[in-house]
């Protein structure tokens, strides 16, 4: 036996349709929003993949982006930050991937452009020695 009584549902009810109200959200000013930390993390991410040429900081950036315009809650501000951030990280991947931006030269390459770093005494005062005189020379003392 059962201790429910089974006589009608809608009599054993005890929620009140009439007492019922809608939920409505209390207004926030901008201020006060909580922060968006996946956007200040994508800026991080960006700037890090831009300046330090890290290919992984520049994908992480984008998805953080991402994730950041989906939680959007501020469009004015939240909009001013994705879209730095997301300039940061193409600029990031355009520099990596395509290989603008300055390079890093080598010794090597400086011969072949015929000019070194030489100590003064090698070559009088001038402080850069010619390819060719260097050959003569065959030796840079350190």
């Amino acid at each position: 036996m059962s201790s429910h009584n089974n006589s009608s549902p809608a009599v054993n009810d005890p929620r009140q349709p009439s007492t019922a109200n809608p939920y409505v959200a209390p207004m926030v000013r901008p201020e006060d929003l909580p922060v968006d930390y996946s956007g200040f993390i994508a800026v991080i991410f960006a700037i890090v993949g831009l300046m330090f040429r890290y290919k992984l900081c520049s994908w992480l950036a984008i998805i953080f982006c991402a994730q950041s315009l989906s939680n959007m809650r501020n469009f004015e501000n939240d909009l001013k930050q994705i879209s730095m951030a997301m300039m940061f990280a193409i600029m990031g991947l355009m520099t990596n991937y395509l290989g603008l931006g300055p390079t890093r030269p080598s010794t090597q390459d400086s011969l072949l452009r015929g000019v070194i770093q030489c100590p003064f005494w090698l070559n009088g005062k001038d402080p850069y020695i010619s390819y060719g005189a260097l050959r003569k020379i065959s030796t840079c003392p350190s």
